[in-house]
């Protein structure tokens, strides 16, 4: 159970689990919201739409794997099983977390 196996099964599983929740839920923020909301279903879609690529990057393409209490992490996700370099791990992932830390 903590093997990096295990890890990238689990959150390779969880994010059907995911992707299913969030559309369902981006469907229920378009369509079902009340008409006094109708303003602020931009700034709610590109929020959800922001964070849903976020899990997508953490859980999928770059399932970072930290070790603690050291500075240290590697990566088991797809971008390692297509053999991209560090560089490209280190772009995503940051650029994921930049925009979602724009939205607050």
């Amino acid at each position: 159970m903590a093997t990096p196996e295990f890890l990238q099964t689990f959150c390779h599983s969880g994010n059907v689990l995911l992707v299913t929740v969030g559309f369902y839920t981006l469907y229920l923020i378009v369509r079902k919201s009340p008409k006094n909301m109708q303003s602020a279903i931009p700034y709610m879609v590109n929020q959800h739409c922001t964070l849903m690529a976020a899990d997508f990057v953490f859980s999928v393409m770059t399932l970072p794997y930290f070790f603690f209490p050291l500075p240290a992490s590697t990566n088991f996700g797809l971008l390692e099983w297509l053999n991209a370099p560090l560089s490209v791990f280190i772009w995503i992932t940051c650029a994921s977390l930049g925009g979602s830390l724009y939205n607050y």
